[in-house]
């Protein structure tokens, strides 16, 4: 979908759209974050959230914190920690506390260049939508909404690491309940469906993180969902996914949105991140 960032629509106003950063962050790098938000976004609320006592940041015009309730084991046989725990409770704190009809979800090292993004929704939101949930369509990342026809076939996997739509879609999103250990464990004990990738044997996870918390946006209960693990995949499926992911979704990639994060330096540009992961471009 070929999107003119250029032409002019009625933008939505700054200051009904409200800002939730969420994880770690020093106290000086949260002093640049704001000056530039607020410089660039000049009248939108701007708040942080964190697992933990986050009294310690300031320049935001509102802190949320909660428990932590720590680490979960990786979600691969790896080493890497899996935070979807913290990341949900945090995320959902902070938007617990916004007062506007939109919101924009940030991670904490990351931030809009410029309000290209709310260009972007002012001319796609009201596209119609058809057997969809939630008040209107979420705009993500292209980065890791993957394409479950490539190496890793991971249905309903969206991109959470920036997120712009109504407060009230987010809070849904964000109300997932937390991940179990025995969701984090699964491959620990049990054995991989046939013909699954190598790529899709590294899990110890059932489910993805991005698919937890899109499955539970979309459909609830996990006995309402088209999926049973991670790769339950088929043409069928695929083509379900894709109808969901049209109708509640818009995905644009980092020029688009005007995102910096440092986790897009080295795979925006990278022609295999392209080719597996969905962008409405």
């Amino acid at each position: 979908m070929a999107v003119d960032l250029n032409r002019q629509t009625k933008p939505v106003n700054y200051s009904d759209v409200s800002f939730v950063v969420q994880g770690p962050i020093a106290d000086s790098d949260a002093s640049r974050l704001c000056n530039h938000l607020r410089a660039t976004f000049p009248g939108s609320p701007l708040i942080y959230s964190a697992c933990g006592d986050a009294r310690s940041v300031h320049g935001f015009d509102r802190v949320a914190w909660t428990s932590d309730p720590g680490p979960m084991p990786p979600l691969k046989f790896d080493k890497k920690v899996n935070n979807v725990n913290r990341q949900r409770r945090g995320t959902l704190a902070g938007l617990r506390l916004v007062e506007t009809p939109m919101a924009i979800k940030l991670r904490s090292d990351s931030l809009l260049y410029d309000d290209r993004a709310l260009r972007l929704w002012d001319q796609v939101a009201a596209l119609p939508r058809n057997g969809a949930v939630g008040h209107g369509r979420i705009l993500t990342s292209s980065f890791i909404t993957l394409n479950p026809r490539y190496l890793e076939r991971l249905p309903y996997h969206v991109s959470d690491i920036f997120q712009l739509g109504y407060t009230e879609d987010l809070l849904r999103y964000w109300s997932a309940p937390d991940y179990p250990l025995s969701i984090a464990l699964h491959y620990q004990f049990n054995r991989f469906a046939p013909r699954s990738t190598p790529e899709e044997t590294m899990f110890r996870s059932k489910f993805a993180v991005e698919q937890w918390m899109c499955l539970h946006y979309l459909f609830g209960l996990s006995q309402n969902w088209p999926i049973h693990f991670h790769n339950d995949v088929s043409d069928a499926i695929i083509e379900e996914f894709e109808r969901h992911l049209a109708n509640n979704f818009i995905v644009a990639n980092h020029r688009q949105l005007g995102l910096w994060c440092p986790v897009l330096s080295w795979a925006s540009e990278s022609a295999f991140f392209q080719a597996v992961c969905y962008s409405f471009d």
